[in-house]
């Protein structure tokens, strides 16, 4: 009788053991859907403004994906990345640059050709006041896709540096990367600081005047421009 009750104990420990090791392993399957799922669940949030059970979807699916990088499907990874990437712009705008380097640095790490993501870590280094690196990602930005506001983060820190003829440049090559109205005003508005800066007033009162004229919501560049026109009179 004893014999029988052993026998029967390490049966059903053996059923329990393995049946439950079942039940783990099934739930910690991860499937490019399972994934999909995370990912929309987070972005519902997110557009409902609820920053912070998006972030913790996000950054579940993120944990999930690591495990599985190498066989993730291109389209989840983008997804992913781009998802991660607008957590951490929403995070900046919300509470400041502090918290968004991880966000940042995650998007890359599931897709290293989210420009995005190298704009965004660039504007957390230049918080930072960490100059070298800010134009760096900027710089890698602009490797995979070059785009108008990517040169004015660059002219900034470049100002910040002065290296004014730099900054400059950087304003000139932004204004032929298609910007749109508000990104001209805005180019044309730094390119007219920095010549200001450096005492070219006649090309800086054209470029605060040029940058009102494209984008009249523009105040500083019409302030800027009525300033430089007062110290003339």
């Amino acid at each position: 009788m004893p014999a029988i009750r052993k026998d029967k104990l390490i049966t059903i420990f053996c059923i329990l053991v393995f049946g439950f090791t079942g039940v783990a392993m099934a739930q910690e399957k991860i499937t490019d859907a399972s994934l999909t799922v995370l990912i929309s669940e987070g972005k519902a949030y997110l557009e409902k403004g609820d920053l912070s059970n998006a972030g913790k979807k996000i950054l579940t699916a993120y944990e999930n994906a690591i495990k599985v990088k190498s066989s993730l499907n291109t389209g989840v990874s983008k997804d992913l990345s781009e998802a991660l990437f607008k957590v951490g712009d929403a995070v900046l705008k919300k509470e400041g640059s502090g918290k968004v380097k991880g966000w940042a640095e995650k998007s890359i790490e599931i897709n290293n050709r989210n420009d995005d993501s190298y704009l965004l870590l660039g504007r957390v280094y230049y918080d930072g006041k960490d100059y070298a690196k800010a134009i760096n990602a900027v710089n890698t930005a602009n490797s995979i896709k070059k785009r108008a506001n990517n040169y004015l983060l660059l002219a900034f820190t470049r100002l910040k540096e002065k290296s004014y003829q730099k900054a400059i440049d950087d304003c000139s090559e932004g204004l032929k990367n298609n910007p749109t109205a508000k990104e001209a005003s805005a180019l044309l508005n730094m390119r007219g600081f920095i010549y200001n800066v450096t005492g070219d007033k006649e090309k800086a009162k054209k470029d605060y005047l040029d940058a009102y004229n494209i984008d009249p919501e523009n105040k500083a560049a019409k302030n800027n421009y009525d300033n430089l026109k007062k110290l003339e009179s």
